[in-house]
């Protein structure tokens, strides 16, 4: 218990290191999502922001360097498209699923939005 409260101590401290470092706050994110990306083994990692009740907009991305972009493939979701993970995110819940492939069955509405992303394996958090 103790070690992974200091890893994870350790962890937040290198990211808050790459927001302060930076000469501006756009910097800060960008440096922030490639530190993610990279140290969680990621291809991309994306920051949506809430539009309004119903959307939230694709505005930061970071993906690996064979990686293509998404970010103008999926500019804007729809908060249905999530359902039921918004609402469980938005009650302060993370989501972390390795295997998207699993959600065919429990939740197609999920499986089908992730699958047209080419998505196997998603982290969500608010």
């Amino acid at each position: 218990m103790k070690e992974n409260a200091a890893y994870n101590e350790q962890f937040v401290g290198e990211c808050l290191k790459k927001i302060r470092k930076a000469p501006d706050a756009e910097e800060g994110l960008n440096q922030l999502l490639r530190f993610l990306g990279e140290r969680l083994e990621c291809d991309r990692v994306y920051v949506f922001e809430e539009m309004d009740r119903q959307h939230i907009h694709n505005t930061y991305e970071w993906c690996r360097s064979h990686v293509s972009s998404g970010i103008q493939e999926l500019p804007y979701v729809a908060k249905k498209d999530l359902y039921p993970w918004y609402e469980r995110l938005a009650d302060g819940e993370n989501i972390i699923e390795p295997d998207v492939e699993s959600l065919l069955k429990s939740d197609p509405l999920i499986y089908e939005f992730l699958q047209r992303q080419n998505i196997r394996s998603v982290i969500l958090s608010l």
